[in-house]
């Protein structure tokens, strides 16, 4: 009697129709028998038959292949089958759930896990995202994981090439390079810096509107600015030296000379303020307050 209103079979293909993406699968139903070697070539087949299952949980089971194959359970209706429920231990392989543990399985090995922690009082939360080798065996993941054991619950995320960003029950964050040797901490005591620090671009510390140039800035802007007057100067001496009305002796006015004279002088003075930090002893980065 049952089997006039439950069928039992195996997913063929499956498809998408319409505007609203439904998901249709071709089910051949198997004989229930005791002889489990039968054949099926005379089984039943149904074909894009709507498929119908938990509230807002949307798949569709890869075809057949040496592997194995998605199993159905369908009730039968008329000459067709509807699909009520799946199987696929092609996803079953990638978890061996706990007591209690709920899982959410893809066949390219990413699976989602909610189990009870340890202590049985809430839940912990695993995202696995691997990558596998031509066997099918995972050779690193991309990891988000979320613990709540009283006193050491943490979030990791790790990419599959190992850095991460971990954050723990003392209320610190800590970012990871893939080796470990450089690591960014974030403590409420302060910010931590290991390893070499590399900066590109320009460093505001305190107010943005009322920071002010520190450190070698001043220096380096009075560098710059010497360049343009020592150009002008010698600009001025050769056009003296080349005028028509030049003395016989240089060409060069006492005016022309001066004024290379005190641009080089401004040269030498700011080259020599750039450098220091350079050639004598470490000295101190100071700012002033906000």
């Amino acid at each position: 009697m049952l089997d006039r209103l439950i069928g039992f079979g195996k997913v063929l293909a499956s498809s998408v129709s319409g505007a609203l993406n439904a998901v249709l699968v071709n089910v051949r139903l198997i004989e229930l028998t005791d002889d489990t070697e039968a054949p099926d070539t005379d089984a039943e087949t149904s074909t894009e038959e709507v498929v119908y299952g938990g509230l807002g949980l949307i798949g569709r089971p890869d075809p057949p292949d040496a592997e194995g194959y998605a199993e159905v359970v369908a009730l039968r209706a008329g000459d067709g089958a509807i699909p009520i429920g799946f199987r696929d231990l092609r996803l079953n392989r990638r978890m061996t759930p706990k007591d209690g543990e709920l899982g959410l399985a893809h066949y390219g090995g990413a699976f989602l896990s909610l189990k009870w922690n340890d202590a049985r009082d809430a839940s912990d939360f695993t995202l696995l995202v691997p990558q596998l080798d031509g066997s099918g065996a995972i050779q690193a993941s991309h990891t988000l994981a979320m613990t709540t054991a009283s006193g050491d619950s943490a979030v990791v995320l790790a990419h599959l090439k190992r850095q991460a960003l971990i954050m723990n029950d003392d209320g610190d964050a800590y970012l990871v390079s893939s080796d470990g040797k450089n690591i960014v901490g974030v403590t409420n005591e302060g910010v931590s810096i290991g390893g070499t620090i590399n900066l590109t671009g320009g460093i505001i510390g305190g107010n943005p509107a009322l920071a002010q140039p520190v450190a070698l800035a001043p220096a380096l802007a009075a560098f710059a600015s010497a360049i343009p007057a020592l150009m002008i100067a010698l600009d001025a001496v050769l056009i003296a030296a080349s005028a028509p009305a030049v003395t016989a002796t240089s060409g060069i006015t006492a005016a022309h000379y001066a004024a290379f004279l005190a641009a080089r002088t401004l040269l030498d003075t700011t080259a020599a303020a750039v450098a220091a930090p350079v050639t004598g002893a470490s000295q101190a980065l100071k700012a002033s307050p906000v």
